[in-house]
């Protein structure tokens, strides 16, 4: 499968005939695919969410693909904020919640305007 390029500047952080590596499969069943890769530098892994399976993966190069957190709310869109911690939008709790690192977890925000927030 080819890599299809939507913009010019994808060509400056990969070149569009690189293979496209299948790193793990089975993710999300009929609901569909996994989703909201994030590389954790300081680790050399990558983490992404498995939505409908309600739990995040950890993927290490070389290595095996594992569940590193279940359940996690149906939790997607993973980022870091500026201290590193992990930032993910949670479907099921409807909100954005924040991993410390003893493990808590904060919600940054569950609602706008009054209103609760619809799968953020």
């Amino acid at each position: 499968m080819p890599i299809e390029q939507f913009a010019p500047e994808l060509s400056k952080i990969i070149s569009t005939d690189e293979p496209i590596l299948e790193l793990a499969d089975g993710f999300g069943g009929d609901q569909g695919p996994a989703e909201g890769p994030l590389w954790w530098k300081e680790g050399g892994y990558l983490l992404f969410s498995d939505i409908h399976n309600n739990r995040r993966m950890k993927h290490s190069p070389g290595g095996d693909t594992v569940v590193e957190r279940e359940p996690t709310n149906r939790a997607n869109g993973l980022t870091r904020d500026l201290q590193g911690r992990l930032v993910s939008a949670e479907h099921d709790s409807r909100r954005v919640a924040r991993l410390e690192s003893d493990g808590s977890v904060t919600v940054i925000a569950s609602s706008f305007q009054g209103r609760r927030l619809n799968r953020p």
